[in-house]
């Protein structure tokens, strides 16, 4: 999927050479608190960033509220008492960045068993899952990393900010 987004990059108009200036991608496994998030925050802006893109979905799970998906394993998949995008992006604006959130729409899950709650899109929507000819979601022999079939979702029903 990746060669089909940058096949689609390269191949059209040519974008401007500071369109986004000083960019840093920040994965989801680099923050749980909201002190995280102020001290990536504060080193971005200090090393001369000025666009951060936050992961915030990725494994069929979300670093915000939402109706649709369940909070990330960061929080044992229950709320942190806090929003974590809303507190980023207030953070970053307050160090004169902008901040874009970064969402993976292709991971449904992974690891070592199937996930344990209902609302996890694995086991809510296993339609949007690949398949193979037994039925089995791809790869589930060995292990429950799986990719959804992204023509069954329109992510801007989906995606629910």
């Amino acid at each position: 999927l990746c060669g089909f987004g940058l096949s689609g990059c390269i191949n059209g108009p040519a974008p401007e050479a500071r369109q986004f200036g000083k960019c840093i991608w920040v994965s989801r496994w680099e923050f749980k608190t909201q002190a995280d998030l102020d001290s990536i925050i504060k080193k971005c802006a200090g090393a001369g960033f000025d666009t951060v893109f936050l992961q915030v979905r990725g494994n069929g799970t979300v670093h915000y509220p939402s109706r649709q998906e369940i909070w990330s394993d960061n929080y044992e998949h229950k709320s942190p008492g806090f929003d974590p995008l809303s507190y980023a992006v207030v953070a970053a604006h307050a160090h004169g960045l902008k901040l874009h959130a970064w969402i993976n729409m292709g991971p449904g899950w992974s690891g070592d068993k199937p996930p344990a709650s209902s609302r996890q899109l694995f086991r809510s929507r296993p339609e949007w899952f690949l398949r193979n000819a037994d039925g089995k979601t791809f790869e589930e022999a060995t292990s429950y990393s799986t990719r959804g079939r992204p023509h069954f979702v329109t992510t801007g029903d989906f995606v629910d900010f």
